[in-house]
Parts: structure tokens; C-alpha cells; sequence
């Protein structure tokens, strides 16, 4: 390979960096959950954490973010890892922690896996107010 050759692929590889790096949250997810459904857990994965990853103007809204979470939980369950399954799961229940798994979208599996997960976590909401108790969900 020349040095001609070279100098362009690495440009074409600089150009191709700052473009994924141009890419909203929300496109990035759309890819990870179209990984998912065509089972490509490891890419999956990558995409659906790089999507959570992104700040400022365009990160995920705070719904995006819940379904994000639990698109990651699905692949972690799927692809055998229990202890990343649960870690996502912490997270996820801890931001919403009614969230509900939709059924149409995710197996039962998945679901079952959930529910069995919020009933291990224990979550404290905290609600500003004048009440002085403490719930536990």
C-alpha cells in the first residue's frame, strides 16, 4: 500500500469517526434496537450504551432513556450476562421504578425477568412535600 492510499483511508476514517460522533442519541438507539431485534447482541449492546452515553442537546429523553435501559437489559439477559442484566436493571428500576415492560414488544421471558427484578429492588421515591413519612415500593 502507498503512502497516497494510506493518507486516504485515514481520512476517510477521520471522516467516518466525526460522523458517528455527529449522530443524535436517539438514531444511535434506533440502530441498537434494530441490532437487537435482528439479534446482534454485541452490537446491540455497543449501540444502546453509546446512545445512553451521549450529553447535551442530543441525549435521550428521560422515556428514551427507560426504553433504552430496557432494550440493554434485554440483550444483557439474552446474551448470558446476569450480573450486567442486573447492574442495567438497578439502573433502569431506580429511574422509573414503576416501569413496565411492554409485552408486544419483549418476550415473556424478558418481562418475567424484569418483574423478578423489581421485586429483588428495593427503591426510595422521594416526594417533596409536607409529609414527613417514607415509602418503600
Amino acid at each position: 500500500m502507498n503512502l497516497r492510499a494510506i493518507f486516504i483511508s485515514l481520512l476517510l476514517a477521520a471522516g467516518l469517526a466525526s460522523e458517528a460522533r455527529a449522530q443524535s442519541a436517539s438514531s444511535v438507539l434506533a440502530q441498537g434496537v434494530q441490532a437487537y431485534q435482528q439479534l446482534e447482541l454485541s452490537s446491540a449492546a455497543r449501540l444502546i450504551r453509546h446512545a445512553l452515553g451521549i450529553d447535551g442537546a442530543d441525549s435521550l429523553t428521560s422515556a428514551d432513556r427507560a426504553n433504552a435501559l430496557m432494550y440493554l437489559f434485554a440483550t444483557e439477559h439474552l446474551a448470558g450476562r446476569r450480573d450486567s442484566a442486573a447492574a442495567v436493571s438497578l439502573r433502569l428500576l431506580s429511574m422509573q421504578p414503576q416501569y413496565l415492560a411492554d409485552a408486544l414488544v419483549f418476550p415473556p421471558e424478558i418481562v418475567a425477568a424484569l418483574e423478578r427484578r423489581r421485586r429483588e429492588v428495593k427503591v426510595l421515591v422521594a416526594v417533596p412535600g409536607y409529609a414527613s413519612s417514607i415509602r418503600l415500593r
